[in-house]
């Protein structure tokens, strides 16, 4: 099955990395998935689909050491986490009373496994989530790859991808006395980070295509850490390392975010986010270039 994977990693790698321009400070990468969503043709469309052979190996070089098929076991954003790429995964709470499991369905069938989340709350109550999107996702599998409780025990986080450099996401899931509740907490910062990094006036994008982003612009969120002693999570808000999002590509800001409100409670630069989180970061985070805007319009 490892060995089945990998093949399928690399043969991605071949087929999708090419309309690529992958920046040397490319935060965390995953495998790639099909190219049939808006976004992927935003990557296919901008002048830089003809790469050289050299450009390809130098991209999957970077891949390797963030892929979590080829780093089996090891956590790709908090560094705390638990991996759940598998099946049969068990993560008990930190004050052991509960128990989040990872289950495989149809395990002796060729093909897809369905994957589910199971939680077991104080009383033995369980409660079975779906936690794997197939059908909201235009790229394919919405795949979470890693969980983190809260030091309290009342909450938990999942990271996952779509892809290798976009569709990165977070879900908050909070154990109640009847029933565990799942939460996107990161709606506003989707949206600050669009007034902050403009793409309208980002080289490279046209105007159809700037306003496209700012309408869905679907930007890498990934949880790093929970605060201690609050209910909130630390995330890396991230553009998409690609051409097709200009100059604006690869920038990146922090934000501390109430759970389950969404609600902002601190907003962090890039620096900000390393100097004081780094240590909960699975990967060595570097900062990203200045924007590069377009020139202003002569009046």
């Amino acid at each position: 099955m490892v060995a089945k994977s990998k093949w399928k990693f690399w043969v991605k790698c071949f087929q999708f990395v090419t309309p690529l321009v992958a920046p040397k400070n490319a935060a965390k990468m995953q495998p790639r998935s099909e190219p049939n969503s808006r976004t992927s043709r935003r990557l296919q469309s901008l002048p830089f689909r003809r790469l050289a052979v050299a450009t390809l190996f130098a991209v999957i070089a970077i891949f390797l050491p963030y892929s979590p098929i080829l780093a089996a076991g090891q956590p790709v954003w908090a560094k705390h986490a638990v991996p759940i790429g598998g099946c049969d995964i068990k993560v008990p709470s930190p004050n052991h009373k509960l128990l989040a499991e990872v289950i495989c369905r149809n395990k002796a069938k060729e093909g897809d496994i369905d994957r589910f989340l199971r939680v077991t709350d104080g009383a033995g109550r369980k409660y079975d989530l779906i936690f794997e999107d197939n059908l909201d996702s235009d790229l394919g599998d919405k795949r979470g790859e890693e969980l983190l409780w809260s030091p309290n025990s009342n909450e938990f986080l999942i990271n996952g991808g779509e892809t290798a450099i976009s569709g990165f996401f977070v879900d908050v899931y909070q154990i109640g006395p009847k029933e565990v509740e799942k939460f996107d907490v990161t709606e506003a910062a989707q949206k600050d980070m669009v007034r902050s990094f403009p793409p309208c006036k980002a080289t490279i994008l046209d105007e159809r295509e700037c306003h496209e982003i700012e309408n869905d612009p679907d930007y890498n969120m990934s949880a790093v850490a929970w605060v201690p002693e609050k209910s909130a999570i630390i995330v890396m808000a991230e553009i998409p390392c690609s051409s097709s999002y200009g100059g604006i590509m690869c920038q990146v800001l922090g934000y501390e975010i109430q759970v389950p409100s969404g609600k902002i409670l601190q907003r962090l630069s890039a620096k900000e986010l390393k100097e004081k989180w780094q240590h909960d970061m699975a990967w060595r985070m570097s900062i990203p270039n200045p924007p590069d805007y377009k020139p202003p319009k002569s009046k």
